[in-house]
């Protein structure tokens, strides 16, 4: 796209050394129904032929741009999207993919709903590119309907009330949103960009599993045995600490009030995350070394029944079994239930379910 013409949507694709895999990335978002769009690709001075790749497309709804430097993950995010020219904004990561009815669903609901700033679909587990899928997910005990306010998404997700059927790096959003927030300069990573987006506007969503989440070999193979060392830094509520930060965020008095018991039950349920990931990818004696030493640095762990019995149950689950679970976790009802079982609120709300 060579104009200054300004599309409705803008597809963001930051990438690095991802050529054996694009040409899939980049086909599902140019066989949307919705046509109105450019793809604007930024690769991070790939060292494979990304480049040939993405000018083998030959369309011209396409802008390539290549950095002269690897910029890194997040400061590559922030400049392909706040480069972006749409009005809506979707910054796809280049494993992924999308149904071909994504941008046509979530364009209709940011038209019908001006307050909402952001909005998402169901979405699916997928180890491959032919559509095919581990495990599926729509919510429909959060968002029982196609909107809801974003501080009621942003305090189920942080109270663990409920466990929000959407992938937070599948969030589409207004330009003028995105911006407001400073873009990733003041959030570190998707998860806290998605709550910032809801901390400033509404929240949308589509009750159809329209984005997939690959779950690729080379994601898992960077959990090798030899880079064990570097989960010994694990800080639980660090992420978190640093989002109420934000100036915006502080000067939330529904937020601020509820800070306290955000960490605390940060501090348990990443801590309990953490142990599902390396039962899931290390053998036994690592997931105790681990383990050991996480207990270590935060004794207080050892007061909570939630984290004894998740250590001690993770010791007789195969390996198998738990890479399982931690797909079904966001789907299952019983899986549901116990969150706002566990968390207090939300537990009498209609249950998530798979569809």
């Amino acid at each position: 796209m060579n104009d200054n013409r300004k599309p409705k949507f803008s597809v963001c694709i930051p990438t690095y050394g991802r050529a054996k895999v694009l040409p899939k990335v980049v086909g599902s978002v140019l066989s949307q129904t919705f046509k109105d769009f450019e793809l604007f690709i930024s690769d991070d001075a790939s060292p494979d032929n990304t480049r040939e790749v993405v000018k083998s497309f030959n369309d011209p709804r396409i802008r390539y741009h290549r950095n002269d430097k690897n910029l890194g993950v997040l400061d590559n995010w922030n400049f392909v999207i706040s480069n972006a020219r749409g009005e809506y904004v979707f910054k796809l990561d280049d494993d992924d993919y999308i149904d071909p009815r994504y941008l046509e669903r979530t364009a209709a609901i940011l038209d019908k709903y001006p307050e909402a700033g952001s909005v998402y679909t169901g979405f699916c587990y997928a180890k491959d590119y032919d559509g095919a899928y581990i495990e599926k997910v729509v919510d429909d005990r959060l968002f029982t309907s196609d909107k809801i306010r974003g501080i009621d998404y942003v305090m189920a997700y942080l109270m663990r009330t409920s466990v929000p059927g959407l992938h937070p790096s599948s969030a589409v959003f207004r330009y003028s949103l995105a911006k407001d927030i400073g873009f990733y300069d003041k959030v570190k990573n998707d998860l806290m960009f998605s709550l910032a987006l809801a901390s400033k506007a509404d929240v949308g969503y589509v009750h159809e599993p329209l984005f997939y989440y690959v779950q690729h070999e080379s994601a898992r193979a960077s959990y090798a045995e030899g880079k064990m060392a570097q989960l010994y830094d694990f800080e639980p509520t660090r992420i978190i600490e640093d989002f109420f930060a934000i100036d915006f965020i502080k000067e939330n008095p529904e937020l601020m009030r509820a800070r306290e018991g955000i960490i605390e039950r940060e501090r348990i349920v990443r801590s309990i995350m953490h142990l599902i990931m390396c039962r899931k990818n290390f053998k036994l004696g690592t997931y105790f070394d681990i383990a050991s030493k996480m207990i270590k640095r935060d004794r207080k762990l050892l007061r909570s029944p939630l984290f004894a019995i998740a250590f001690t149950g993770l010791i007789f689950v195969p390996k198998g079994l738990v890479e399982s679970a931690s797909y079904m976790f966001k789907s299952r009802k019983f899986f549901s239930s116990l969150a706002g079982t566990l968390f207090g609120k939300g537990g009498g709300k209609k249950e998530q379910t798979s569809r």
